[in-house]
């Protein structure tokens, strides 16, 4: 039984996908050199819907970083992304 639905609007109109609680469900959209990528999966534990986010590097590069995690109906950033934000913002840690 589906728990996720993700839907993608293109040039060829737009589509839906579904996706169930084991198996969960991933989704990419890309340009050449910059993309993102989501991840949705239940946690059993937890009884919550999980969902990571990842920046890539498009279709051209096989860069990825985590960008974070909505976790119920709180966002948790990487640390990763933190480090690069503060740096970008010439803050020091």
């Amino acid at each position: 039984m589906a728990h996720f639905r993700g839907t993608v609007q293109g040039s060829r109109g737009a589509v839906s996908r579904l996706g169930g609680k084991e198996k969960g469900m991933s989704a990419n959209v890309n340009g050449w050199r910059a993309g993102v990528r989501v991840h949705a999966y239940h946690l059993y534990s937890q009884d919550k819907d999980i969902f990571t986010i990842r920046i890539t590097g498009g279709s051209g590069s096989g860069g990825c970083y985590e960008v974070g995690t909505l976790s119920g109906d709180e966002f948790i950033p990487s640390a990763e992304t933190c480090a690069a934000v503060d740096k970008l913002r010439g803050v020091a840690k």
